[in-house]
C-alpha cells in the first residue's frame, strides 16, 4: 500500500537528486543497524519523504559521507549519516513491514497467502523492533486493527477507510515532534493525514483490476457499484487525489527549511509534480487530459 510518494526526477536538479539518493541510502544503512539486514527489503521511497519532513521539523544538522555498500561495492556513494530522523524512519519501516504482511495474509489467496503466512514470524520480529518508537507504534497498531475491521465489513465508502488510514499516517508522521498544540506537531499531523488519504485512494485505484479478479474489498468498486473504472470515475478520482496534493502542499509550506534547503526543494517537487504524476499513471490519464 506504499510507493506513490516520490519526486519527479526529471524536474530535480542534479545536486537535489544526489541528496535524495543519499537519504535513501542512509535509510538503508540505518535499517541494517537498527532493525536488521532483512528489514532493508521493506525500504521504499515514501519513507524518504517522511525523513525529509522530520529533518525539516527537527532542524537537525546532518552530514553526508561517501561509503561503499553491498549493492554497489565498486564505488563509494553519498550516504546520509545516522541522525534522529533516520532512526525514527527505520522503526516506522519495521512497523509498516509488519502491517503489510498482516494485510497481505488477510487479503490474499493461494500462493500469496501462503507466502504471507511464512513471513508472519518476520512480521512479529519487526513489530517488536518498532516498539522503539513506543506510543506511536501502539497507536498506529490500534488504528490499523480498526482499519482491518472496517475493510472486513466492506463499507461502501471511499472517505471512511481513507480517513482512518490517513489518521494512522498522521500519528506516524507527527510522532515525537513535540506537544500536540505545537506548530510542528500540527503541520506533521495534517501532512500525514492527507498523505495517508492520497496513498489509500491511489492504492485502491491501482489495485482495482486485481481486486475485481480476486474478490477482495475495494472501496471504489463498492462506492460506484461498478466493475470497471469509467471516464467519469477516473476524473472524480483524479480530482480527489489532486485535492490531497494541494492539502499536503498547504501544510508543508508552513515548514522552515532554512536548516535543510535541499529538503524543501525535493518536498515541493514531490507534492507538485511527483504525486500528480503518480495519480496520472495509476488512472491512465495523460497530462493533456488534466488541463
Amino acid at each position: 500500500m506504499f510507493g506513490y510518494i516520490r519526486p519527479l526526477v526529471s524536474e530535480l536538479k542534479v545536486g537535489e537528486y544526489e541528496y535524495y539518493k543519499s537519504i535513501y541510502c542512509g535509510l538503508c544503512r540505518a535499517l541494517g543497524k537498527n532493525t536488521g539486514c532483512s528489514s532493508r527489503l521493506s525500504l521504499n521511497y515514501d519513507l524518504v519523504f517522511l525523513a525529509l519532513i522530520r529533518m525539516a521539523v527537527l532542524g537537525e544538522k546532518h552530514s553526508i559521507s561517501r561509503k561503499r555498500c553491498m549493492v554497489h561495492p565498486s564505488k563509494k556513494r553519498p550516504i546520509l549519516d545516522k541522525c534522529r530522523a533516520l532512526d525514527f524512519c527505520t522503526y516506522a519501516t519495521a512497523m509498516i513491514a509488519d502491517i503489510k504482511i498482516r494485510d497481505s495474509y488477510r487479503d490474499s489467496r493461494g500462493i500469496r497467502k501462503a507466502g504471507a503466512f511464512f513471513l508472519r514470524p518476520y512480521g512479529r520480529i519487526m513489530r517488536r523492533r518498532s516498539k522503539a518508537i513506543g506510543e506511536v507504534s501502539e497507536t498506529v497498531g490500534q488504528l490499523m486493527k480498526e482499519f482491518a475491521e472496517l475493510e472486513e465489513k466492506e463499507v461502501p465508502s471511499i472517505d471512511v477507510p481513507a480517513d482512518l488510514f490517513g489518521k494512522a499516517l498522521a500519528v506516524l508522521c507527527s510522532g515525537d515532534t513535540g506537544d500536540e498544540e505545537s506548530p510542528e506537531f500540527r503541520i506533521c499531523y495534517e501532512t500525514g493525514m492527507h498523505l495517508g488519504r492520497f496513498i489509500y485512494i491511489a492504492d485502491a485505484a491501482d489495485d482495482f483490476g486485481d481486486d475485481i479478479k480476486s474478490g477482495n474489498y475495494n472501496p471504489i468498486r463498492l462506492f460506484y457499484n461498478s466493475d470497471e473504472i469509467t471516464d467519469t470515475m477516473r476524473k472524480n478520482l483524479y480530482e480527489a487525489l489532486l485535492l490531497e496534493c494541494k492539502a499536503v502542499s498547504s501544510s508543508v509550506s508552513l515548514l522552515d527549511f532554512s536548516a535543510v534547503p535541499e529538503a524543501g526543494s525535493i518536498i515541493k517537487n514531490t507534492v507538485e509534480y511527483g504525486m500528480p504524476a503518480a495519480a496520472c499513471r495509476i488512472l491512465g490519464i495523460s497530462g493533456e487530459e488534466t488541463q
